[in-house]
């Protein structure tokens, strides 16, 4: 008899998990399809970010161009995908939290850029932590550039000289 308790709760809980995301998928849906306004068009909202996966896209096939990225050892599609990951999560996980509502204008060129030179970023994010003596010398540089930037900063203000 417990079974037949167990094997009702179970499928009234997929009930409620398929009629929660159907309703997910429809707020998001009319939220896709609001108009947005550029250029004095009244444009759905999906359109650009579709725009802004194909930029970040085109960015990333871009940077395969560069120099830098074509002395690394790895294949093209994994160089592709690297630009690809590092632009989106540039465009739509970092400057939605660094710029409180962005235009859509500048996702777009974020995606461009971010894919761009997400590969070239990765890469050098990953050579300064690899490398111990690097990364000391890197903190050592950034802290006497921020000394002299707070001297000049208090000298201006009457401070210290």
């Amino acid at each position: 008899m417990p079974h037949n308790y167990l094997a009702t709760q179970i499928a009234h809980n997929v009930l409620l998990a398929v009629a929660s995301s159907v309703a997910s998928g429809v707020s998001i849906a009319i939220q896709l399809s609001t108009p947005h306004e550029y250029l004095g068009l009244q444009i759905e909202y999906k359109y650009f970010l579709i725009a802004s996966i194909v930029l970040c896209f085109m960015g990333a096939l871009l940077s395969l161009r560069v120099d830098f990225v074509k002395k690394l050892d790895s294949s093209q599609w994994s160089k592709v995908a690297t630009a690809m990951f590092a632009g989106l999560v540039i465009t739509f996980l970092i400057l939605p939290v660094a710029v409180s509502t962005p235009s859509v204008l500048f996702l777009m060129i974020t995606a461009f850029f971010g894919g761009l030179a997400g590969t070239i970023l990765l890469h050098l994010i990953f050579e300064l932590l690899g490398d111990k003596e690097l990364l000391d010398a890197v903190k050592d540089t950034v802290k006497q550039f921020l000394i002299s930037k707070f001297k000049s900063i208090a000298t201006f203000f009457g401070g210290a000289k």
